[in-house]
């Protein structure tokens, strides 16, 4: 058994150069470093890579609250629990750990993907791997002369369709009738038309549906995604502008024709109105099958769908959706629905794109279809995940319940590759949720360490769309190419922990201290400026819990880790003076020891 001994002293010395130190890959032959940090460095983090067994001793100055997270490298696999004990008995002043089951008042939250379209969708591209126009360069552009064929638009108001839903059934067959269409509209990929259609059901002329789509409602939602008024003003330019074009010529006879029309689907997706008892609703789909001429069930057409009666909700809030003024900008669930019109654009791209990919993962699809939402939040004017209004820029205010970010504090340490795995009271679409969670919270960290719309455009031009593919993007743009996955979710995680901390610089940066009304994260893509807000997952409440939950009484909740998942671990409360721990970390538990 290796013994690897670690000391960290606060002393009066030079104030470092960077704020971290990272001990991953230790000499085998070193059985002592010593890490020394200046007095006035408020917060520190350091990392230690190590099978066997850690001792750990701290000398602070000044008082300290430490915290551990502990990483599971495996990103297939569970990992046994870590031990911790102390020269010192601890107590702190954690409230009690018992996590209850998800609140259940109704829409509490959302999944963005009906069931089973995200790993369809996996499943269409790998059969039809390699069938992509081959480019020097993955990401793939629009011409910008294409003009589009408008004898191949239908006729408001009379041109009709059988919409197969994502079912797949021959039960699933929606009636729609076609309620707008923009003509030919110059973008930054050349010219596109969109064409809405609404079922018959959910229509304001013979619906039975508790709220109905009017015409207005269709012509303001349309004008979101795609509008007539100039370039780079909805949208279409704004996500095409990050990550190139929503489909083209390909070289496969099996997938459909390129006419530059995009079809919006507006019908009651799972057909429950507002009667879920899950809790969770569809807000929307893109789904593959449509893209390929020969698949049953294929509409044939390049389309996402759109819950109708979400959209036709006119409550301000989420406690109470049904009473009020509809508006797209005041009413919740109208508005969200604008931010899944950006969630779904962004799958139809990648579906595209990444034809040739070898693996794409849904975590990492809809980490980058959250990503897109939250980047694009102070131009289409809606909030996104973050859950803070969409131009203030600033962490928002403690107690905030609404975005992703909540219940990703209630449960940071289940995977973040995995979505089936969990506790055995948690049900499976609530770990999908949390799941979502997740995946945007890792998303959201990634745009504000490595420049925004960069690593989305890196990541989107990788051979996959997975954990290799957001390290080969990441290493590409830092720079850092002996970075591991495991080291970028153990950053992650002491990001979490410091994002209270606006003094911190790039790898724990999520708060970079705005003050609301300019951006300090910002980037660009196809000469456009992109902006992002920050975060202190602090500021965030689920049911009666604040903040990131944080284990006292054992290192994780579930007696071991996740694969790749990381726990979080208060190991002392306002220590000074000196403290050694001994930890024995299994085989492929990584450590990060935070100090703030």
């Amino acid at each position: 058994m290796r013994i690897l001994r670690i000391a960290i002293y606060m002393v009066a010395a030079a104030a470092l150069a960077s704020a971290s130190c990272s001990l991953f890959g230790d000499d085998p032959d070193d059985a002592f470093n010593v890490v020394r940090v200046s007095l006035d460095e408020t917060t520190s983090a350091y990392s230690v890579a190590s099978a066997d067994e850690v001792v750990l001793t701290l000398d602070l100055a000044s008082p300290k609250d430490v915290y551990f997270v502990f990483t599971n490298a495996s990103l297939t696999g569970s990992a046994a629990e870590p031990t911790v004990s102390s020269s010192v008995s601890v107590s702190t002043s954690l409230a009690s750990e018992s996590r209850v089951s998800f609140e259940s008042s109704p829409a509490a939250f959302v999944a963005a993907e009906a069931s089973g379209v995200a790993a369809a969708n996996e499943e269409i591209r790998q059969s039809f791997a390699g069938s992509k126009i081959s480019s020097s360069s993955r990401y793939l552009t629009g011409s910008a002369d294409f003009t589009i064929d408008e004898t191949n638009l239908g006729i408001v108001g009379t041109s009709t369709m059988d919409f197969n839903d994502y079912s797949n059934t021959a039960s699933g067959v929606v009636p729609v009738t076609l309620r707008y269409s923009s003509g030919a509209v110059a973008t930054n990929q050349g010219e596109r038309a969109l064409q809405v259609w609404v079922a018959n059901d959910c229509w304001e002329v013979d619906g039975n549906k508790d709220f109905l789509v009017t015409q207005a409602m269709v012509d303001a939602y349309a004008a979101k995604f795609l509008s007539s008024a100039g370039a780079d003003d909805d949208i279409f330019d704004w996500v095409t502008g990050i990550l190139g074009a929503e489909w083209g010529d390909t070289s496969s006879p099996y997938l459909i024709d390129f006419d530059g029309i995009v079809n919006i689907v507006l019908f009651d997706i799972g057909d429950d109105e507002l009667s879920s008892t899950s809790g969770s609703y569809w807000l929307g789909y893109f789904y593959g099958r449509d893209n390929v001429k020969t698949y049953t069930y294929s509409n044939k057409m390049l389309c996402f769908a759109i819950d109708a009666v979400l959209l036709a909700l006119p409550g301000e809030t989420k406690a109470s959706p049904e009473s009020g003024t509809w508006s797209l900008a005041d009413s919740y669930w109208p508005n969200e629905m604008v931010s899944t019109l950006a969630h779904e654009f962004q799958h139809m791209i990648s579906f595209y794109q990444n034809l040739n990919d070898t693996a794409d993962d849904t975590w990492a699809e809809e980490m980058m279809a959250m990503s897109i939402e939250d980047i694009v939040a102070d131009k289409i004017l809606a909030d996104g995940p973050r859950g803070v209004t969409y131009d203030d820029y600033s962490a928002g205010d403690s107690g905030t319940t609404v975005g992703r970010l909540p219940l990703f504090d209630y449960y940071p340490d289940l995977s973040l590759v995995d979505w089936s795995l969990g506790p055995q009271d948690l049900p499976s679409d609530d770990r999908t949720l949390a799941g979502y969670s997740s995946a945007y919270s890792f998303g959201a960290y990634l745009m504000r360490q490595y420049g925004g719309t960069a690593i989305l455009q890196a990541i989107e031009d990788q051979g996959s769309v997975d954990a290799s593919g957001v390290l080969a993007a990441v290493r590409s743009v830092s720079g850092d190419s002996s970075l591991s996955f495991v080291q970028l979710l153990g950053t992650w995680g002491a990001a979490v922990l410091l994002s209270d901390d606006s003094s911190q610089a790039a790898p724990y940066r999520y708060n970079a201290g705005s003050g609301g009304v300019l951006p300090e994260f910002t980037s660009t893509a196809s000469g456009g400026s992109y902006n992002l807000g920050d975060i202190n997952l602090f500021n965030y409440s689920y049911g009666a819990a604040a903040g990131p939950w944080i284990n006292e009484s054992a290192p994780t909740a579930y007696g071991g880790l996740y694969p790749g998942s990381n726990a979080y671990y208060l190991a002392a409360e306002g220590l000074s003076g000196e403290r050694t721990w001994t930890l024995d970390l299994p085989d492929g538990v990584y450590l990060t020891v935070v100090m703030k």
